[in-house]
């Protein structure tokens, strides 16, 4: 997935407004996106809780207006804030990575090549 010029262009009917993912989700697939995307898109605001349940790896509002309250716990912040909760089944998605735990579960996922070029390169141990 790519941002900027050449990037591909949102599908017709996903949400407007959208917190893209954050660049801590490296098993993350397209097709990962597109589905949660289109869930997301039945619903004014909604929020995928990363796979601890504690924290948010996507926020949608199809209201046009975000009220992003990331950090730790911020799952719980924003369902009380009126974002609904999407416990979908989507690892890849889901596994966001704080620790070298996270890492290590991102990796028994699959990564891309930058990652794994990244991490042989990396003189720090993760596991």
């Amino acid at each position: 997935m790519r941002a900027g010029p050449g990037a591909t262009p949102p599908r017709a009917g996903l949400t407007p407004a959208a917190r893209p993912p954050l660049g801590d989700l490296p098993s993350l697939r397209p097709q990962d996106l597109i589905d949660a995307l289109t869930l997301a898109a039945s619903y004014d605001r909604a929020f995928v809780p990363d796979r601890e349940g504690t924290g948010t790896v996507l926020l949608t509002d199809r209201t046009g207006t975000l009220h992003p309250r990331f950090g730790e716990g911020s799952a719980e912040r924003h369902e009380k804030s009126g974002y609904l909760r999407l416990d979908i089944d989507s690892p890849r998605l889901r596994t966001d990575v704080d620790t070298a735990a996270d890492l290590a579960a991102a990796l028994q996922l699959g990564c891309g090549p930058n990652v794994a070029k990244v991490l042989a390169d990396a003189s720090v141990s993760f596991r």
